[in-house]
């Protein structure tokens, strides 16, 4: 929904408030000035036309006040309509058709039987409402709980959400299709680089979509005076470019969202927001907006914590085989690194630098930064080690090569 809809929304509801305020206030001046003509006699007819003309000026000013706000929130409502489940609505509809049904099996004995004791549509209103809105909100529970058994029964039908059945392979046009939830990128995964592979690894499923703030933000970074920024805002447009090229029935910008979203003082407050509205998950790097998603019930996604999951896992007393590339703090250690980029402290390895090692994990310690493997050399790798090692030998297979 457009902002150009939003508008039309509001100022349909503000028309529709303004009428009624004004109907009201027209039946509120008809009743004020046969008391005021009462109270003061025959003979003043042009005060009953500025009395009426006042009250119905106040009731439309009061209608403006009161249907603005209203509009606002009547085009949110339909925003969020938009993006709720097919299963919510499907169970709301069935949901308000047995309340109505409901209601008149309720309504229609009493009011058949009272019909000429009640005098005034007034009268059948206080009678009719109140059990309206019984009968639908005991329906709308009731469908709302069943909806869930029926999701059981029914989950390709009732559990799909709208625009977000995705094909199983991202450059695929076929017919198979998957439930995902949709996913919003923050500006930190973008720059990082990693997204792509992470995305073409099969990880990630279902739509991605890329907020135009979250855009804006990059292109900030990207016209930053600062080369660092620049060059990582640049990345992070390119990344963008080659994820569209590759996913391009997954990969969107959305730049149509509530009022709401608008008002958030922060892109991260817009993103959550934005998240909490289309029922999505975001997907960052920020430690910071992880915490702020989590106290809002926002699905999160952080890639950090996926990479130090999928880190290699060693026990103290296991060998590993990797290269020396450079000299460590204290005297006579080596380092390395293995594919994940974990550190590994070789004690006595400075000698061996440039040269493939054999090791034993001694301990291995989680820093604030990521985990630090401390190890032993063992001996140095000779070239038929290491082609033992590339086709299969037996005398190799007690270690891990890196």
């Amino acid at each position: 929904m457009n902002r150009r809809f939003q508008n039309f929304v509001w100022l349909i509801t503000v028309i529709c408030v303004i009428i009624f305020f004004a109907l009201a206030g027209v039946r509120l001046s008809i009743l004020y000035t046969g008391w005021l003509l009462q109270y003061l006699g025959p003979g003043k007819g042009h005060l009953e036309l500025l009395s009426r003309a006042g009250i119905v000026i106040v009731m439309v000013l009061l209608g403006y006040l009161v249907g603005s706000p209203l509009g606002w929130k009547a085009a949110d409502v339909l925003f969020r309509l938009d993006k709720i489940p097919l299963a919510d609505k499907l169970a709301a509809l069935f949901g308000v058709l047995l309340g109505l049904i409901l209601s008149y099996l309720i309504l229609l004995p009493p009011l058949s039987v009272f019909r000429s004791q009640i005098q005034s549509w007034e009268m059948a209103l206080v009678i009719i409402i109140p059990v309206t809105a019984f009968s639908l909100y005991i329906c709308l529970r009731i469908m709302v709980g069943v909806k869930e058994e029926l999701a059981r029964f029914f989950p390709r039908f009732l559990r799909a959400r709208i625009g977000e059945l995705q094909p199983t392979s991202a450059e695929s046009d076929t017919s198979s299709y998957q439930l995902a939830r949709l996913k919003l990128l923050d500006t930190s995964v973008i720059i990082d680089g990693r997204l792509n592979g992470v995305v073409a690894s099969g990880f990630i499923e279902g739509r991605i979509c890329i907020p135009d703030f979250v855009l804006h933000e990059l292109q900030r970074i990207r016209d930053s005076e600062d080369p660092l920024k620049r060059a990582r805002g640049r990345r992070g447009l390119q990344m963008l470019t080659e994820l569209r090229q590759a996913y391009p029935q997954r990969i969107e910008v959305i730049d149509n969202y509530s009022s709401n979203v608008e008002r958030a003082p922060t892109v991260d407050m817009k993103l959550i927001r934005l998240a909490e509205e289309l029922d999505a998950a975001i997907i960052t790097n920020d430690e910071g907006l992880q915490r702020i998603a989590h106290l809002h019930h926002v699905p999160v996604l952080n890639l950090n914590v996926l990479a130090n999951a999928l880190k290699i896992v060693v026990i103290p007393g296991e060998e590993l085989d990797v290269y020396i590339v450079r000299e460590g703090t204290h005297p006579g250690q080596g380092v390395g690194y293995l594919d994940d980029g974990t550190m590994v402290v070789v004690e006595g390895g400075k000698r061996h630098i440039g040269k493939k090692v054999r090791t034993t994990v001694r301990n291995v310690s989680q820093t604030a930064s990521g985990k630090m493997i401390f190890a032993e050399f063992v001996r140095e790798l000779s070239e038929e080690d290491e082609e033992g090692w590339l086709f299969g030998s037996n005398n190799s297979h007690s270690s891990r090569s890196w």
